[in-house]
């Protein structure tokens, strides 16, 4: 999909994504390049993940999850592309 949208694509004057790794992928993908990563455009979970694992604010808290929470981790590696 990343590839037809390319074709599509206007020219960004600014490309900027999230820093996880997916974002930044999709970015560059689609603009043929990412200008910037901002930790602000990290998705808002909200209230159910919360209420799962905690407060989130930040990557590292989320690093230190999937170090410590097995299930957590088998969750986050089953939502990586094939």
């Amino acid at each position: 999909m990343c590839e037809k949208l390319a074709k599509a694509a206007p020219r960004y004057a600014l490309v900027v994504a999230s820093p996880l790794p997916r974002a930044k992928e999709t970015a560059q993908r689609i603009a043929g390049r990412l200008d910037a990563v901002d930790p602000g455009l990290l998705p808002d979970l909200g209230g159910h993940a919360a209420q799962l694992f905690g407060e989130m604010r930040t990557i590292a808290d989320w690093a230190r999850l999937l170090h410590e929470d097995p299930e957590a981790k088998a969750f986050a590696e089953a939502q990586l592309p094939t």
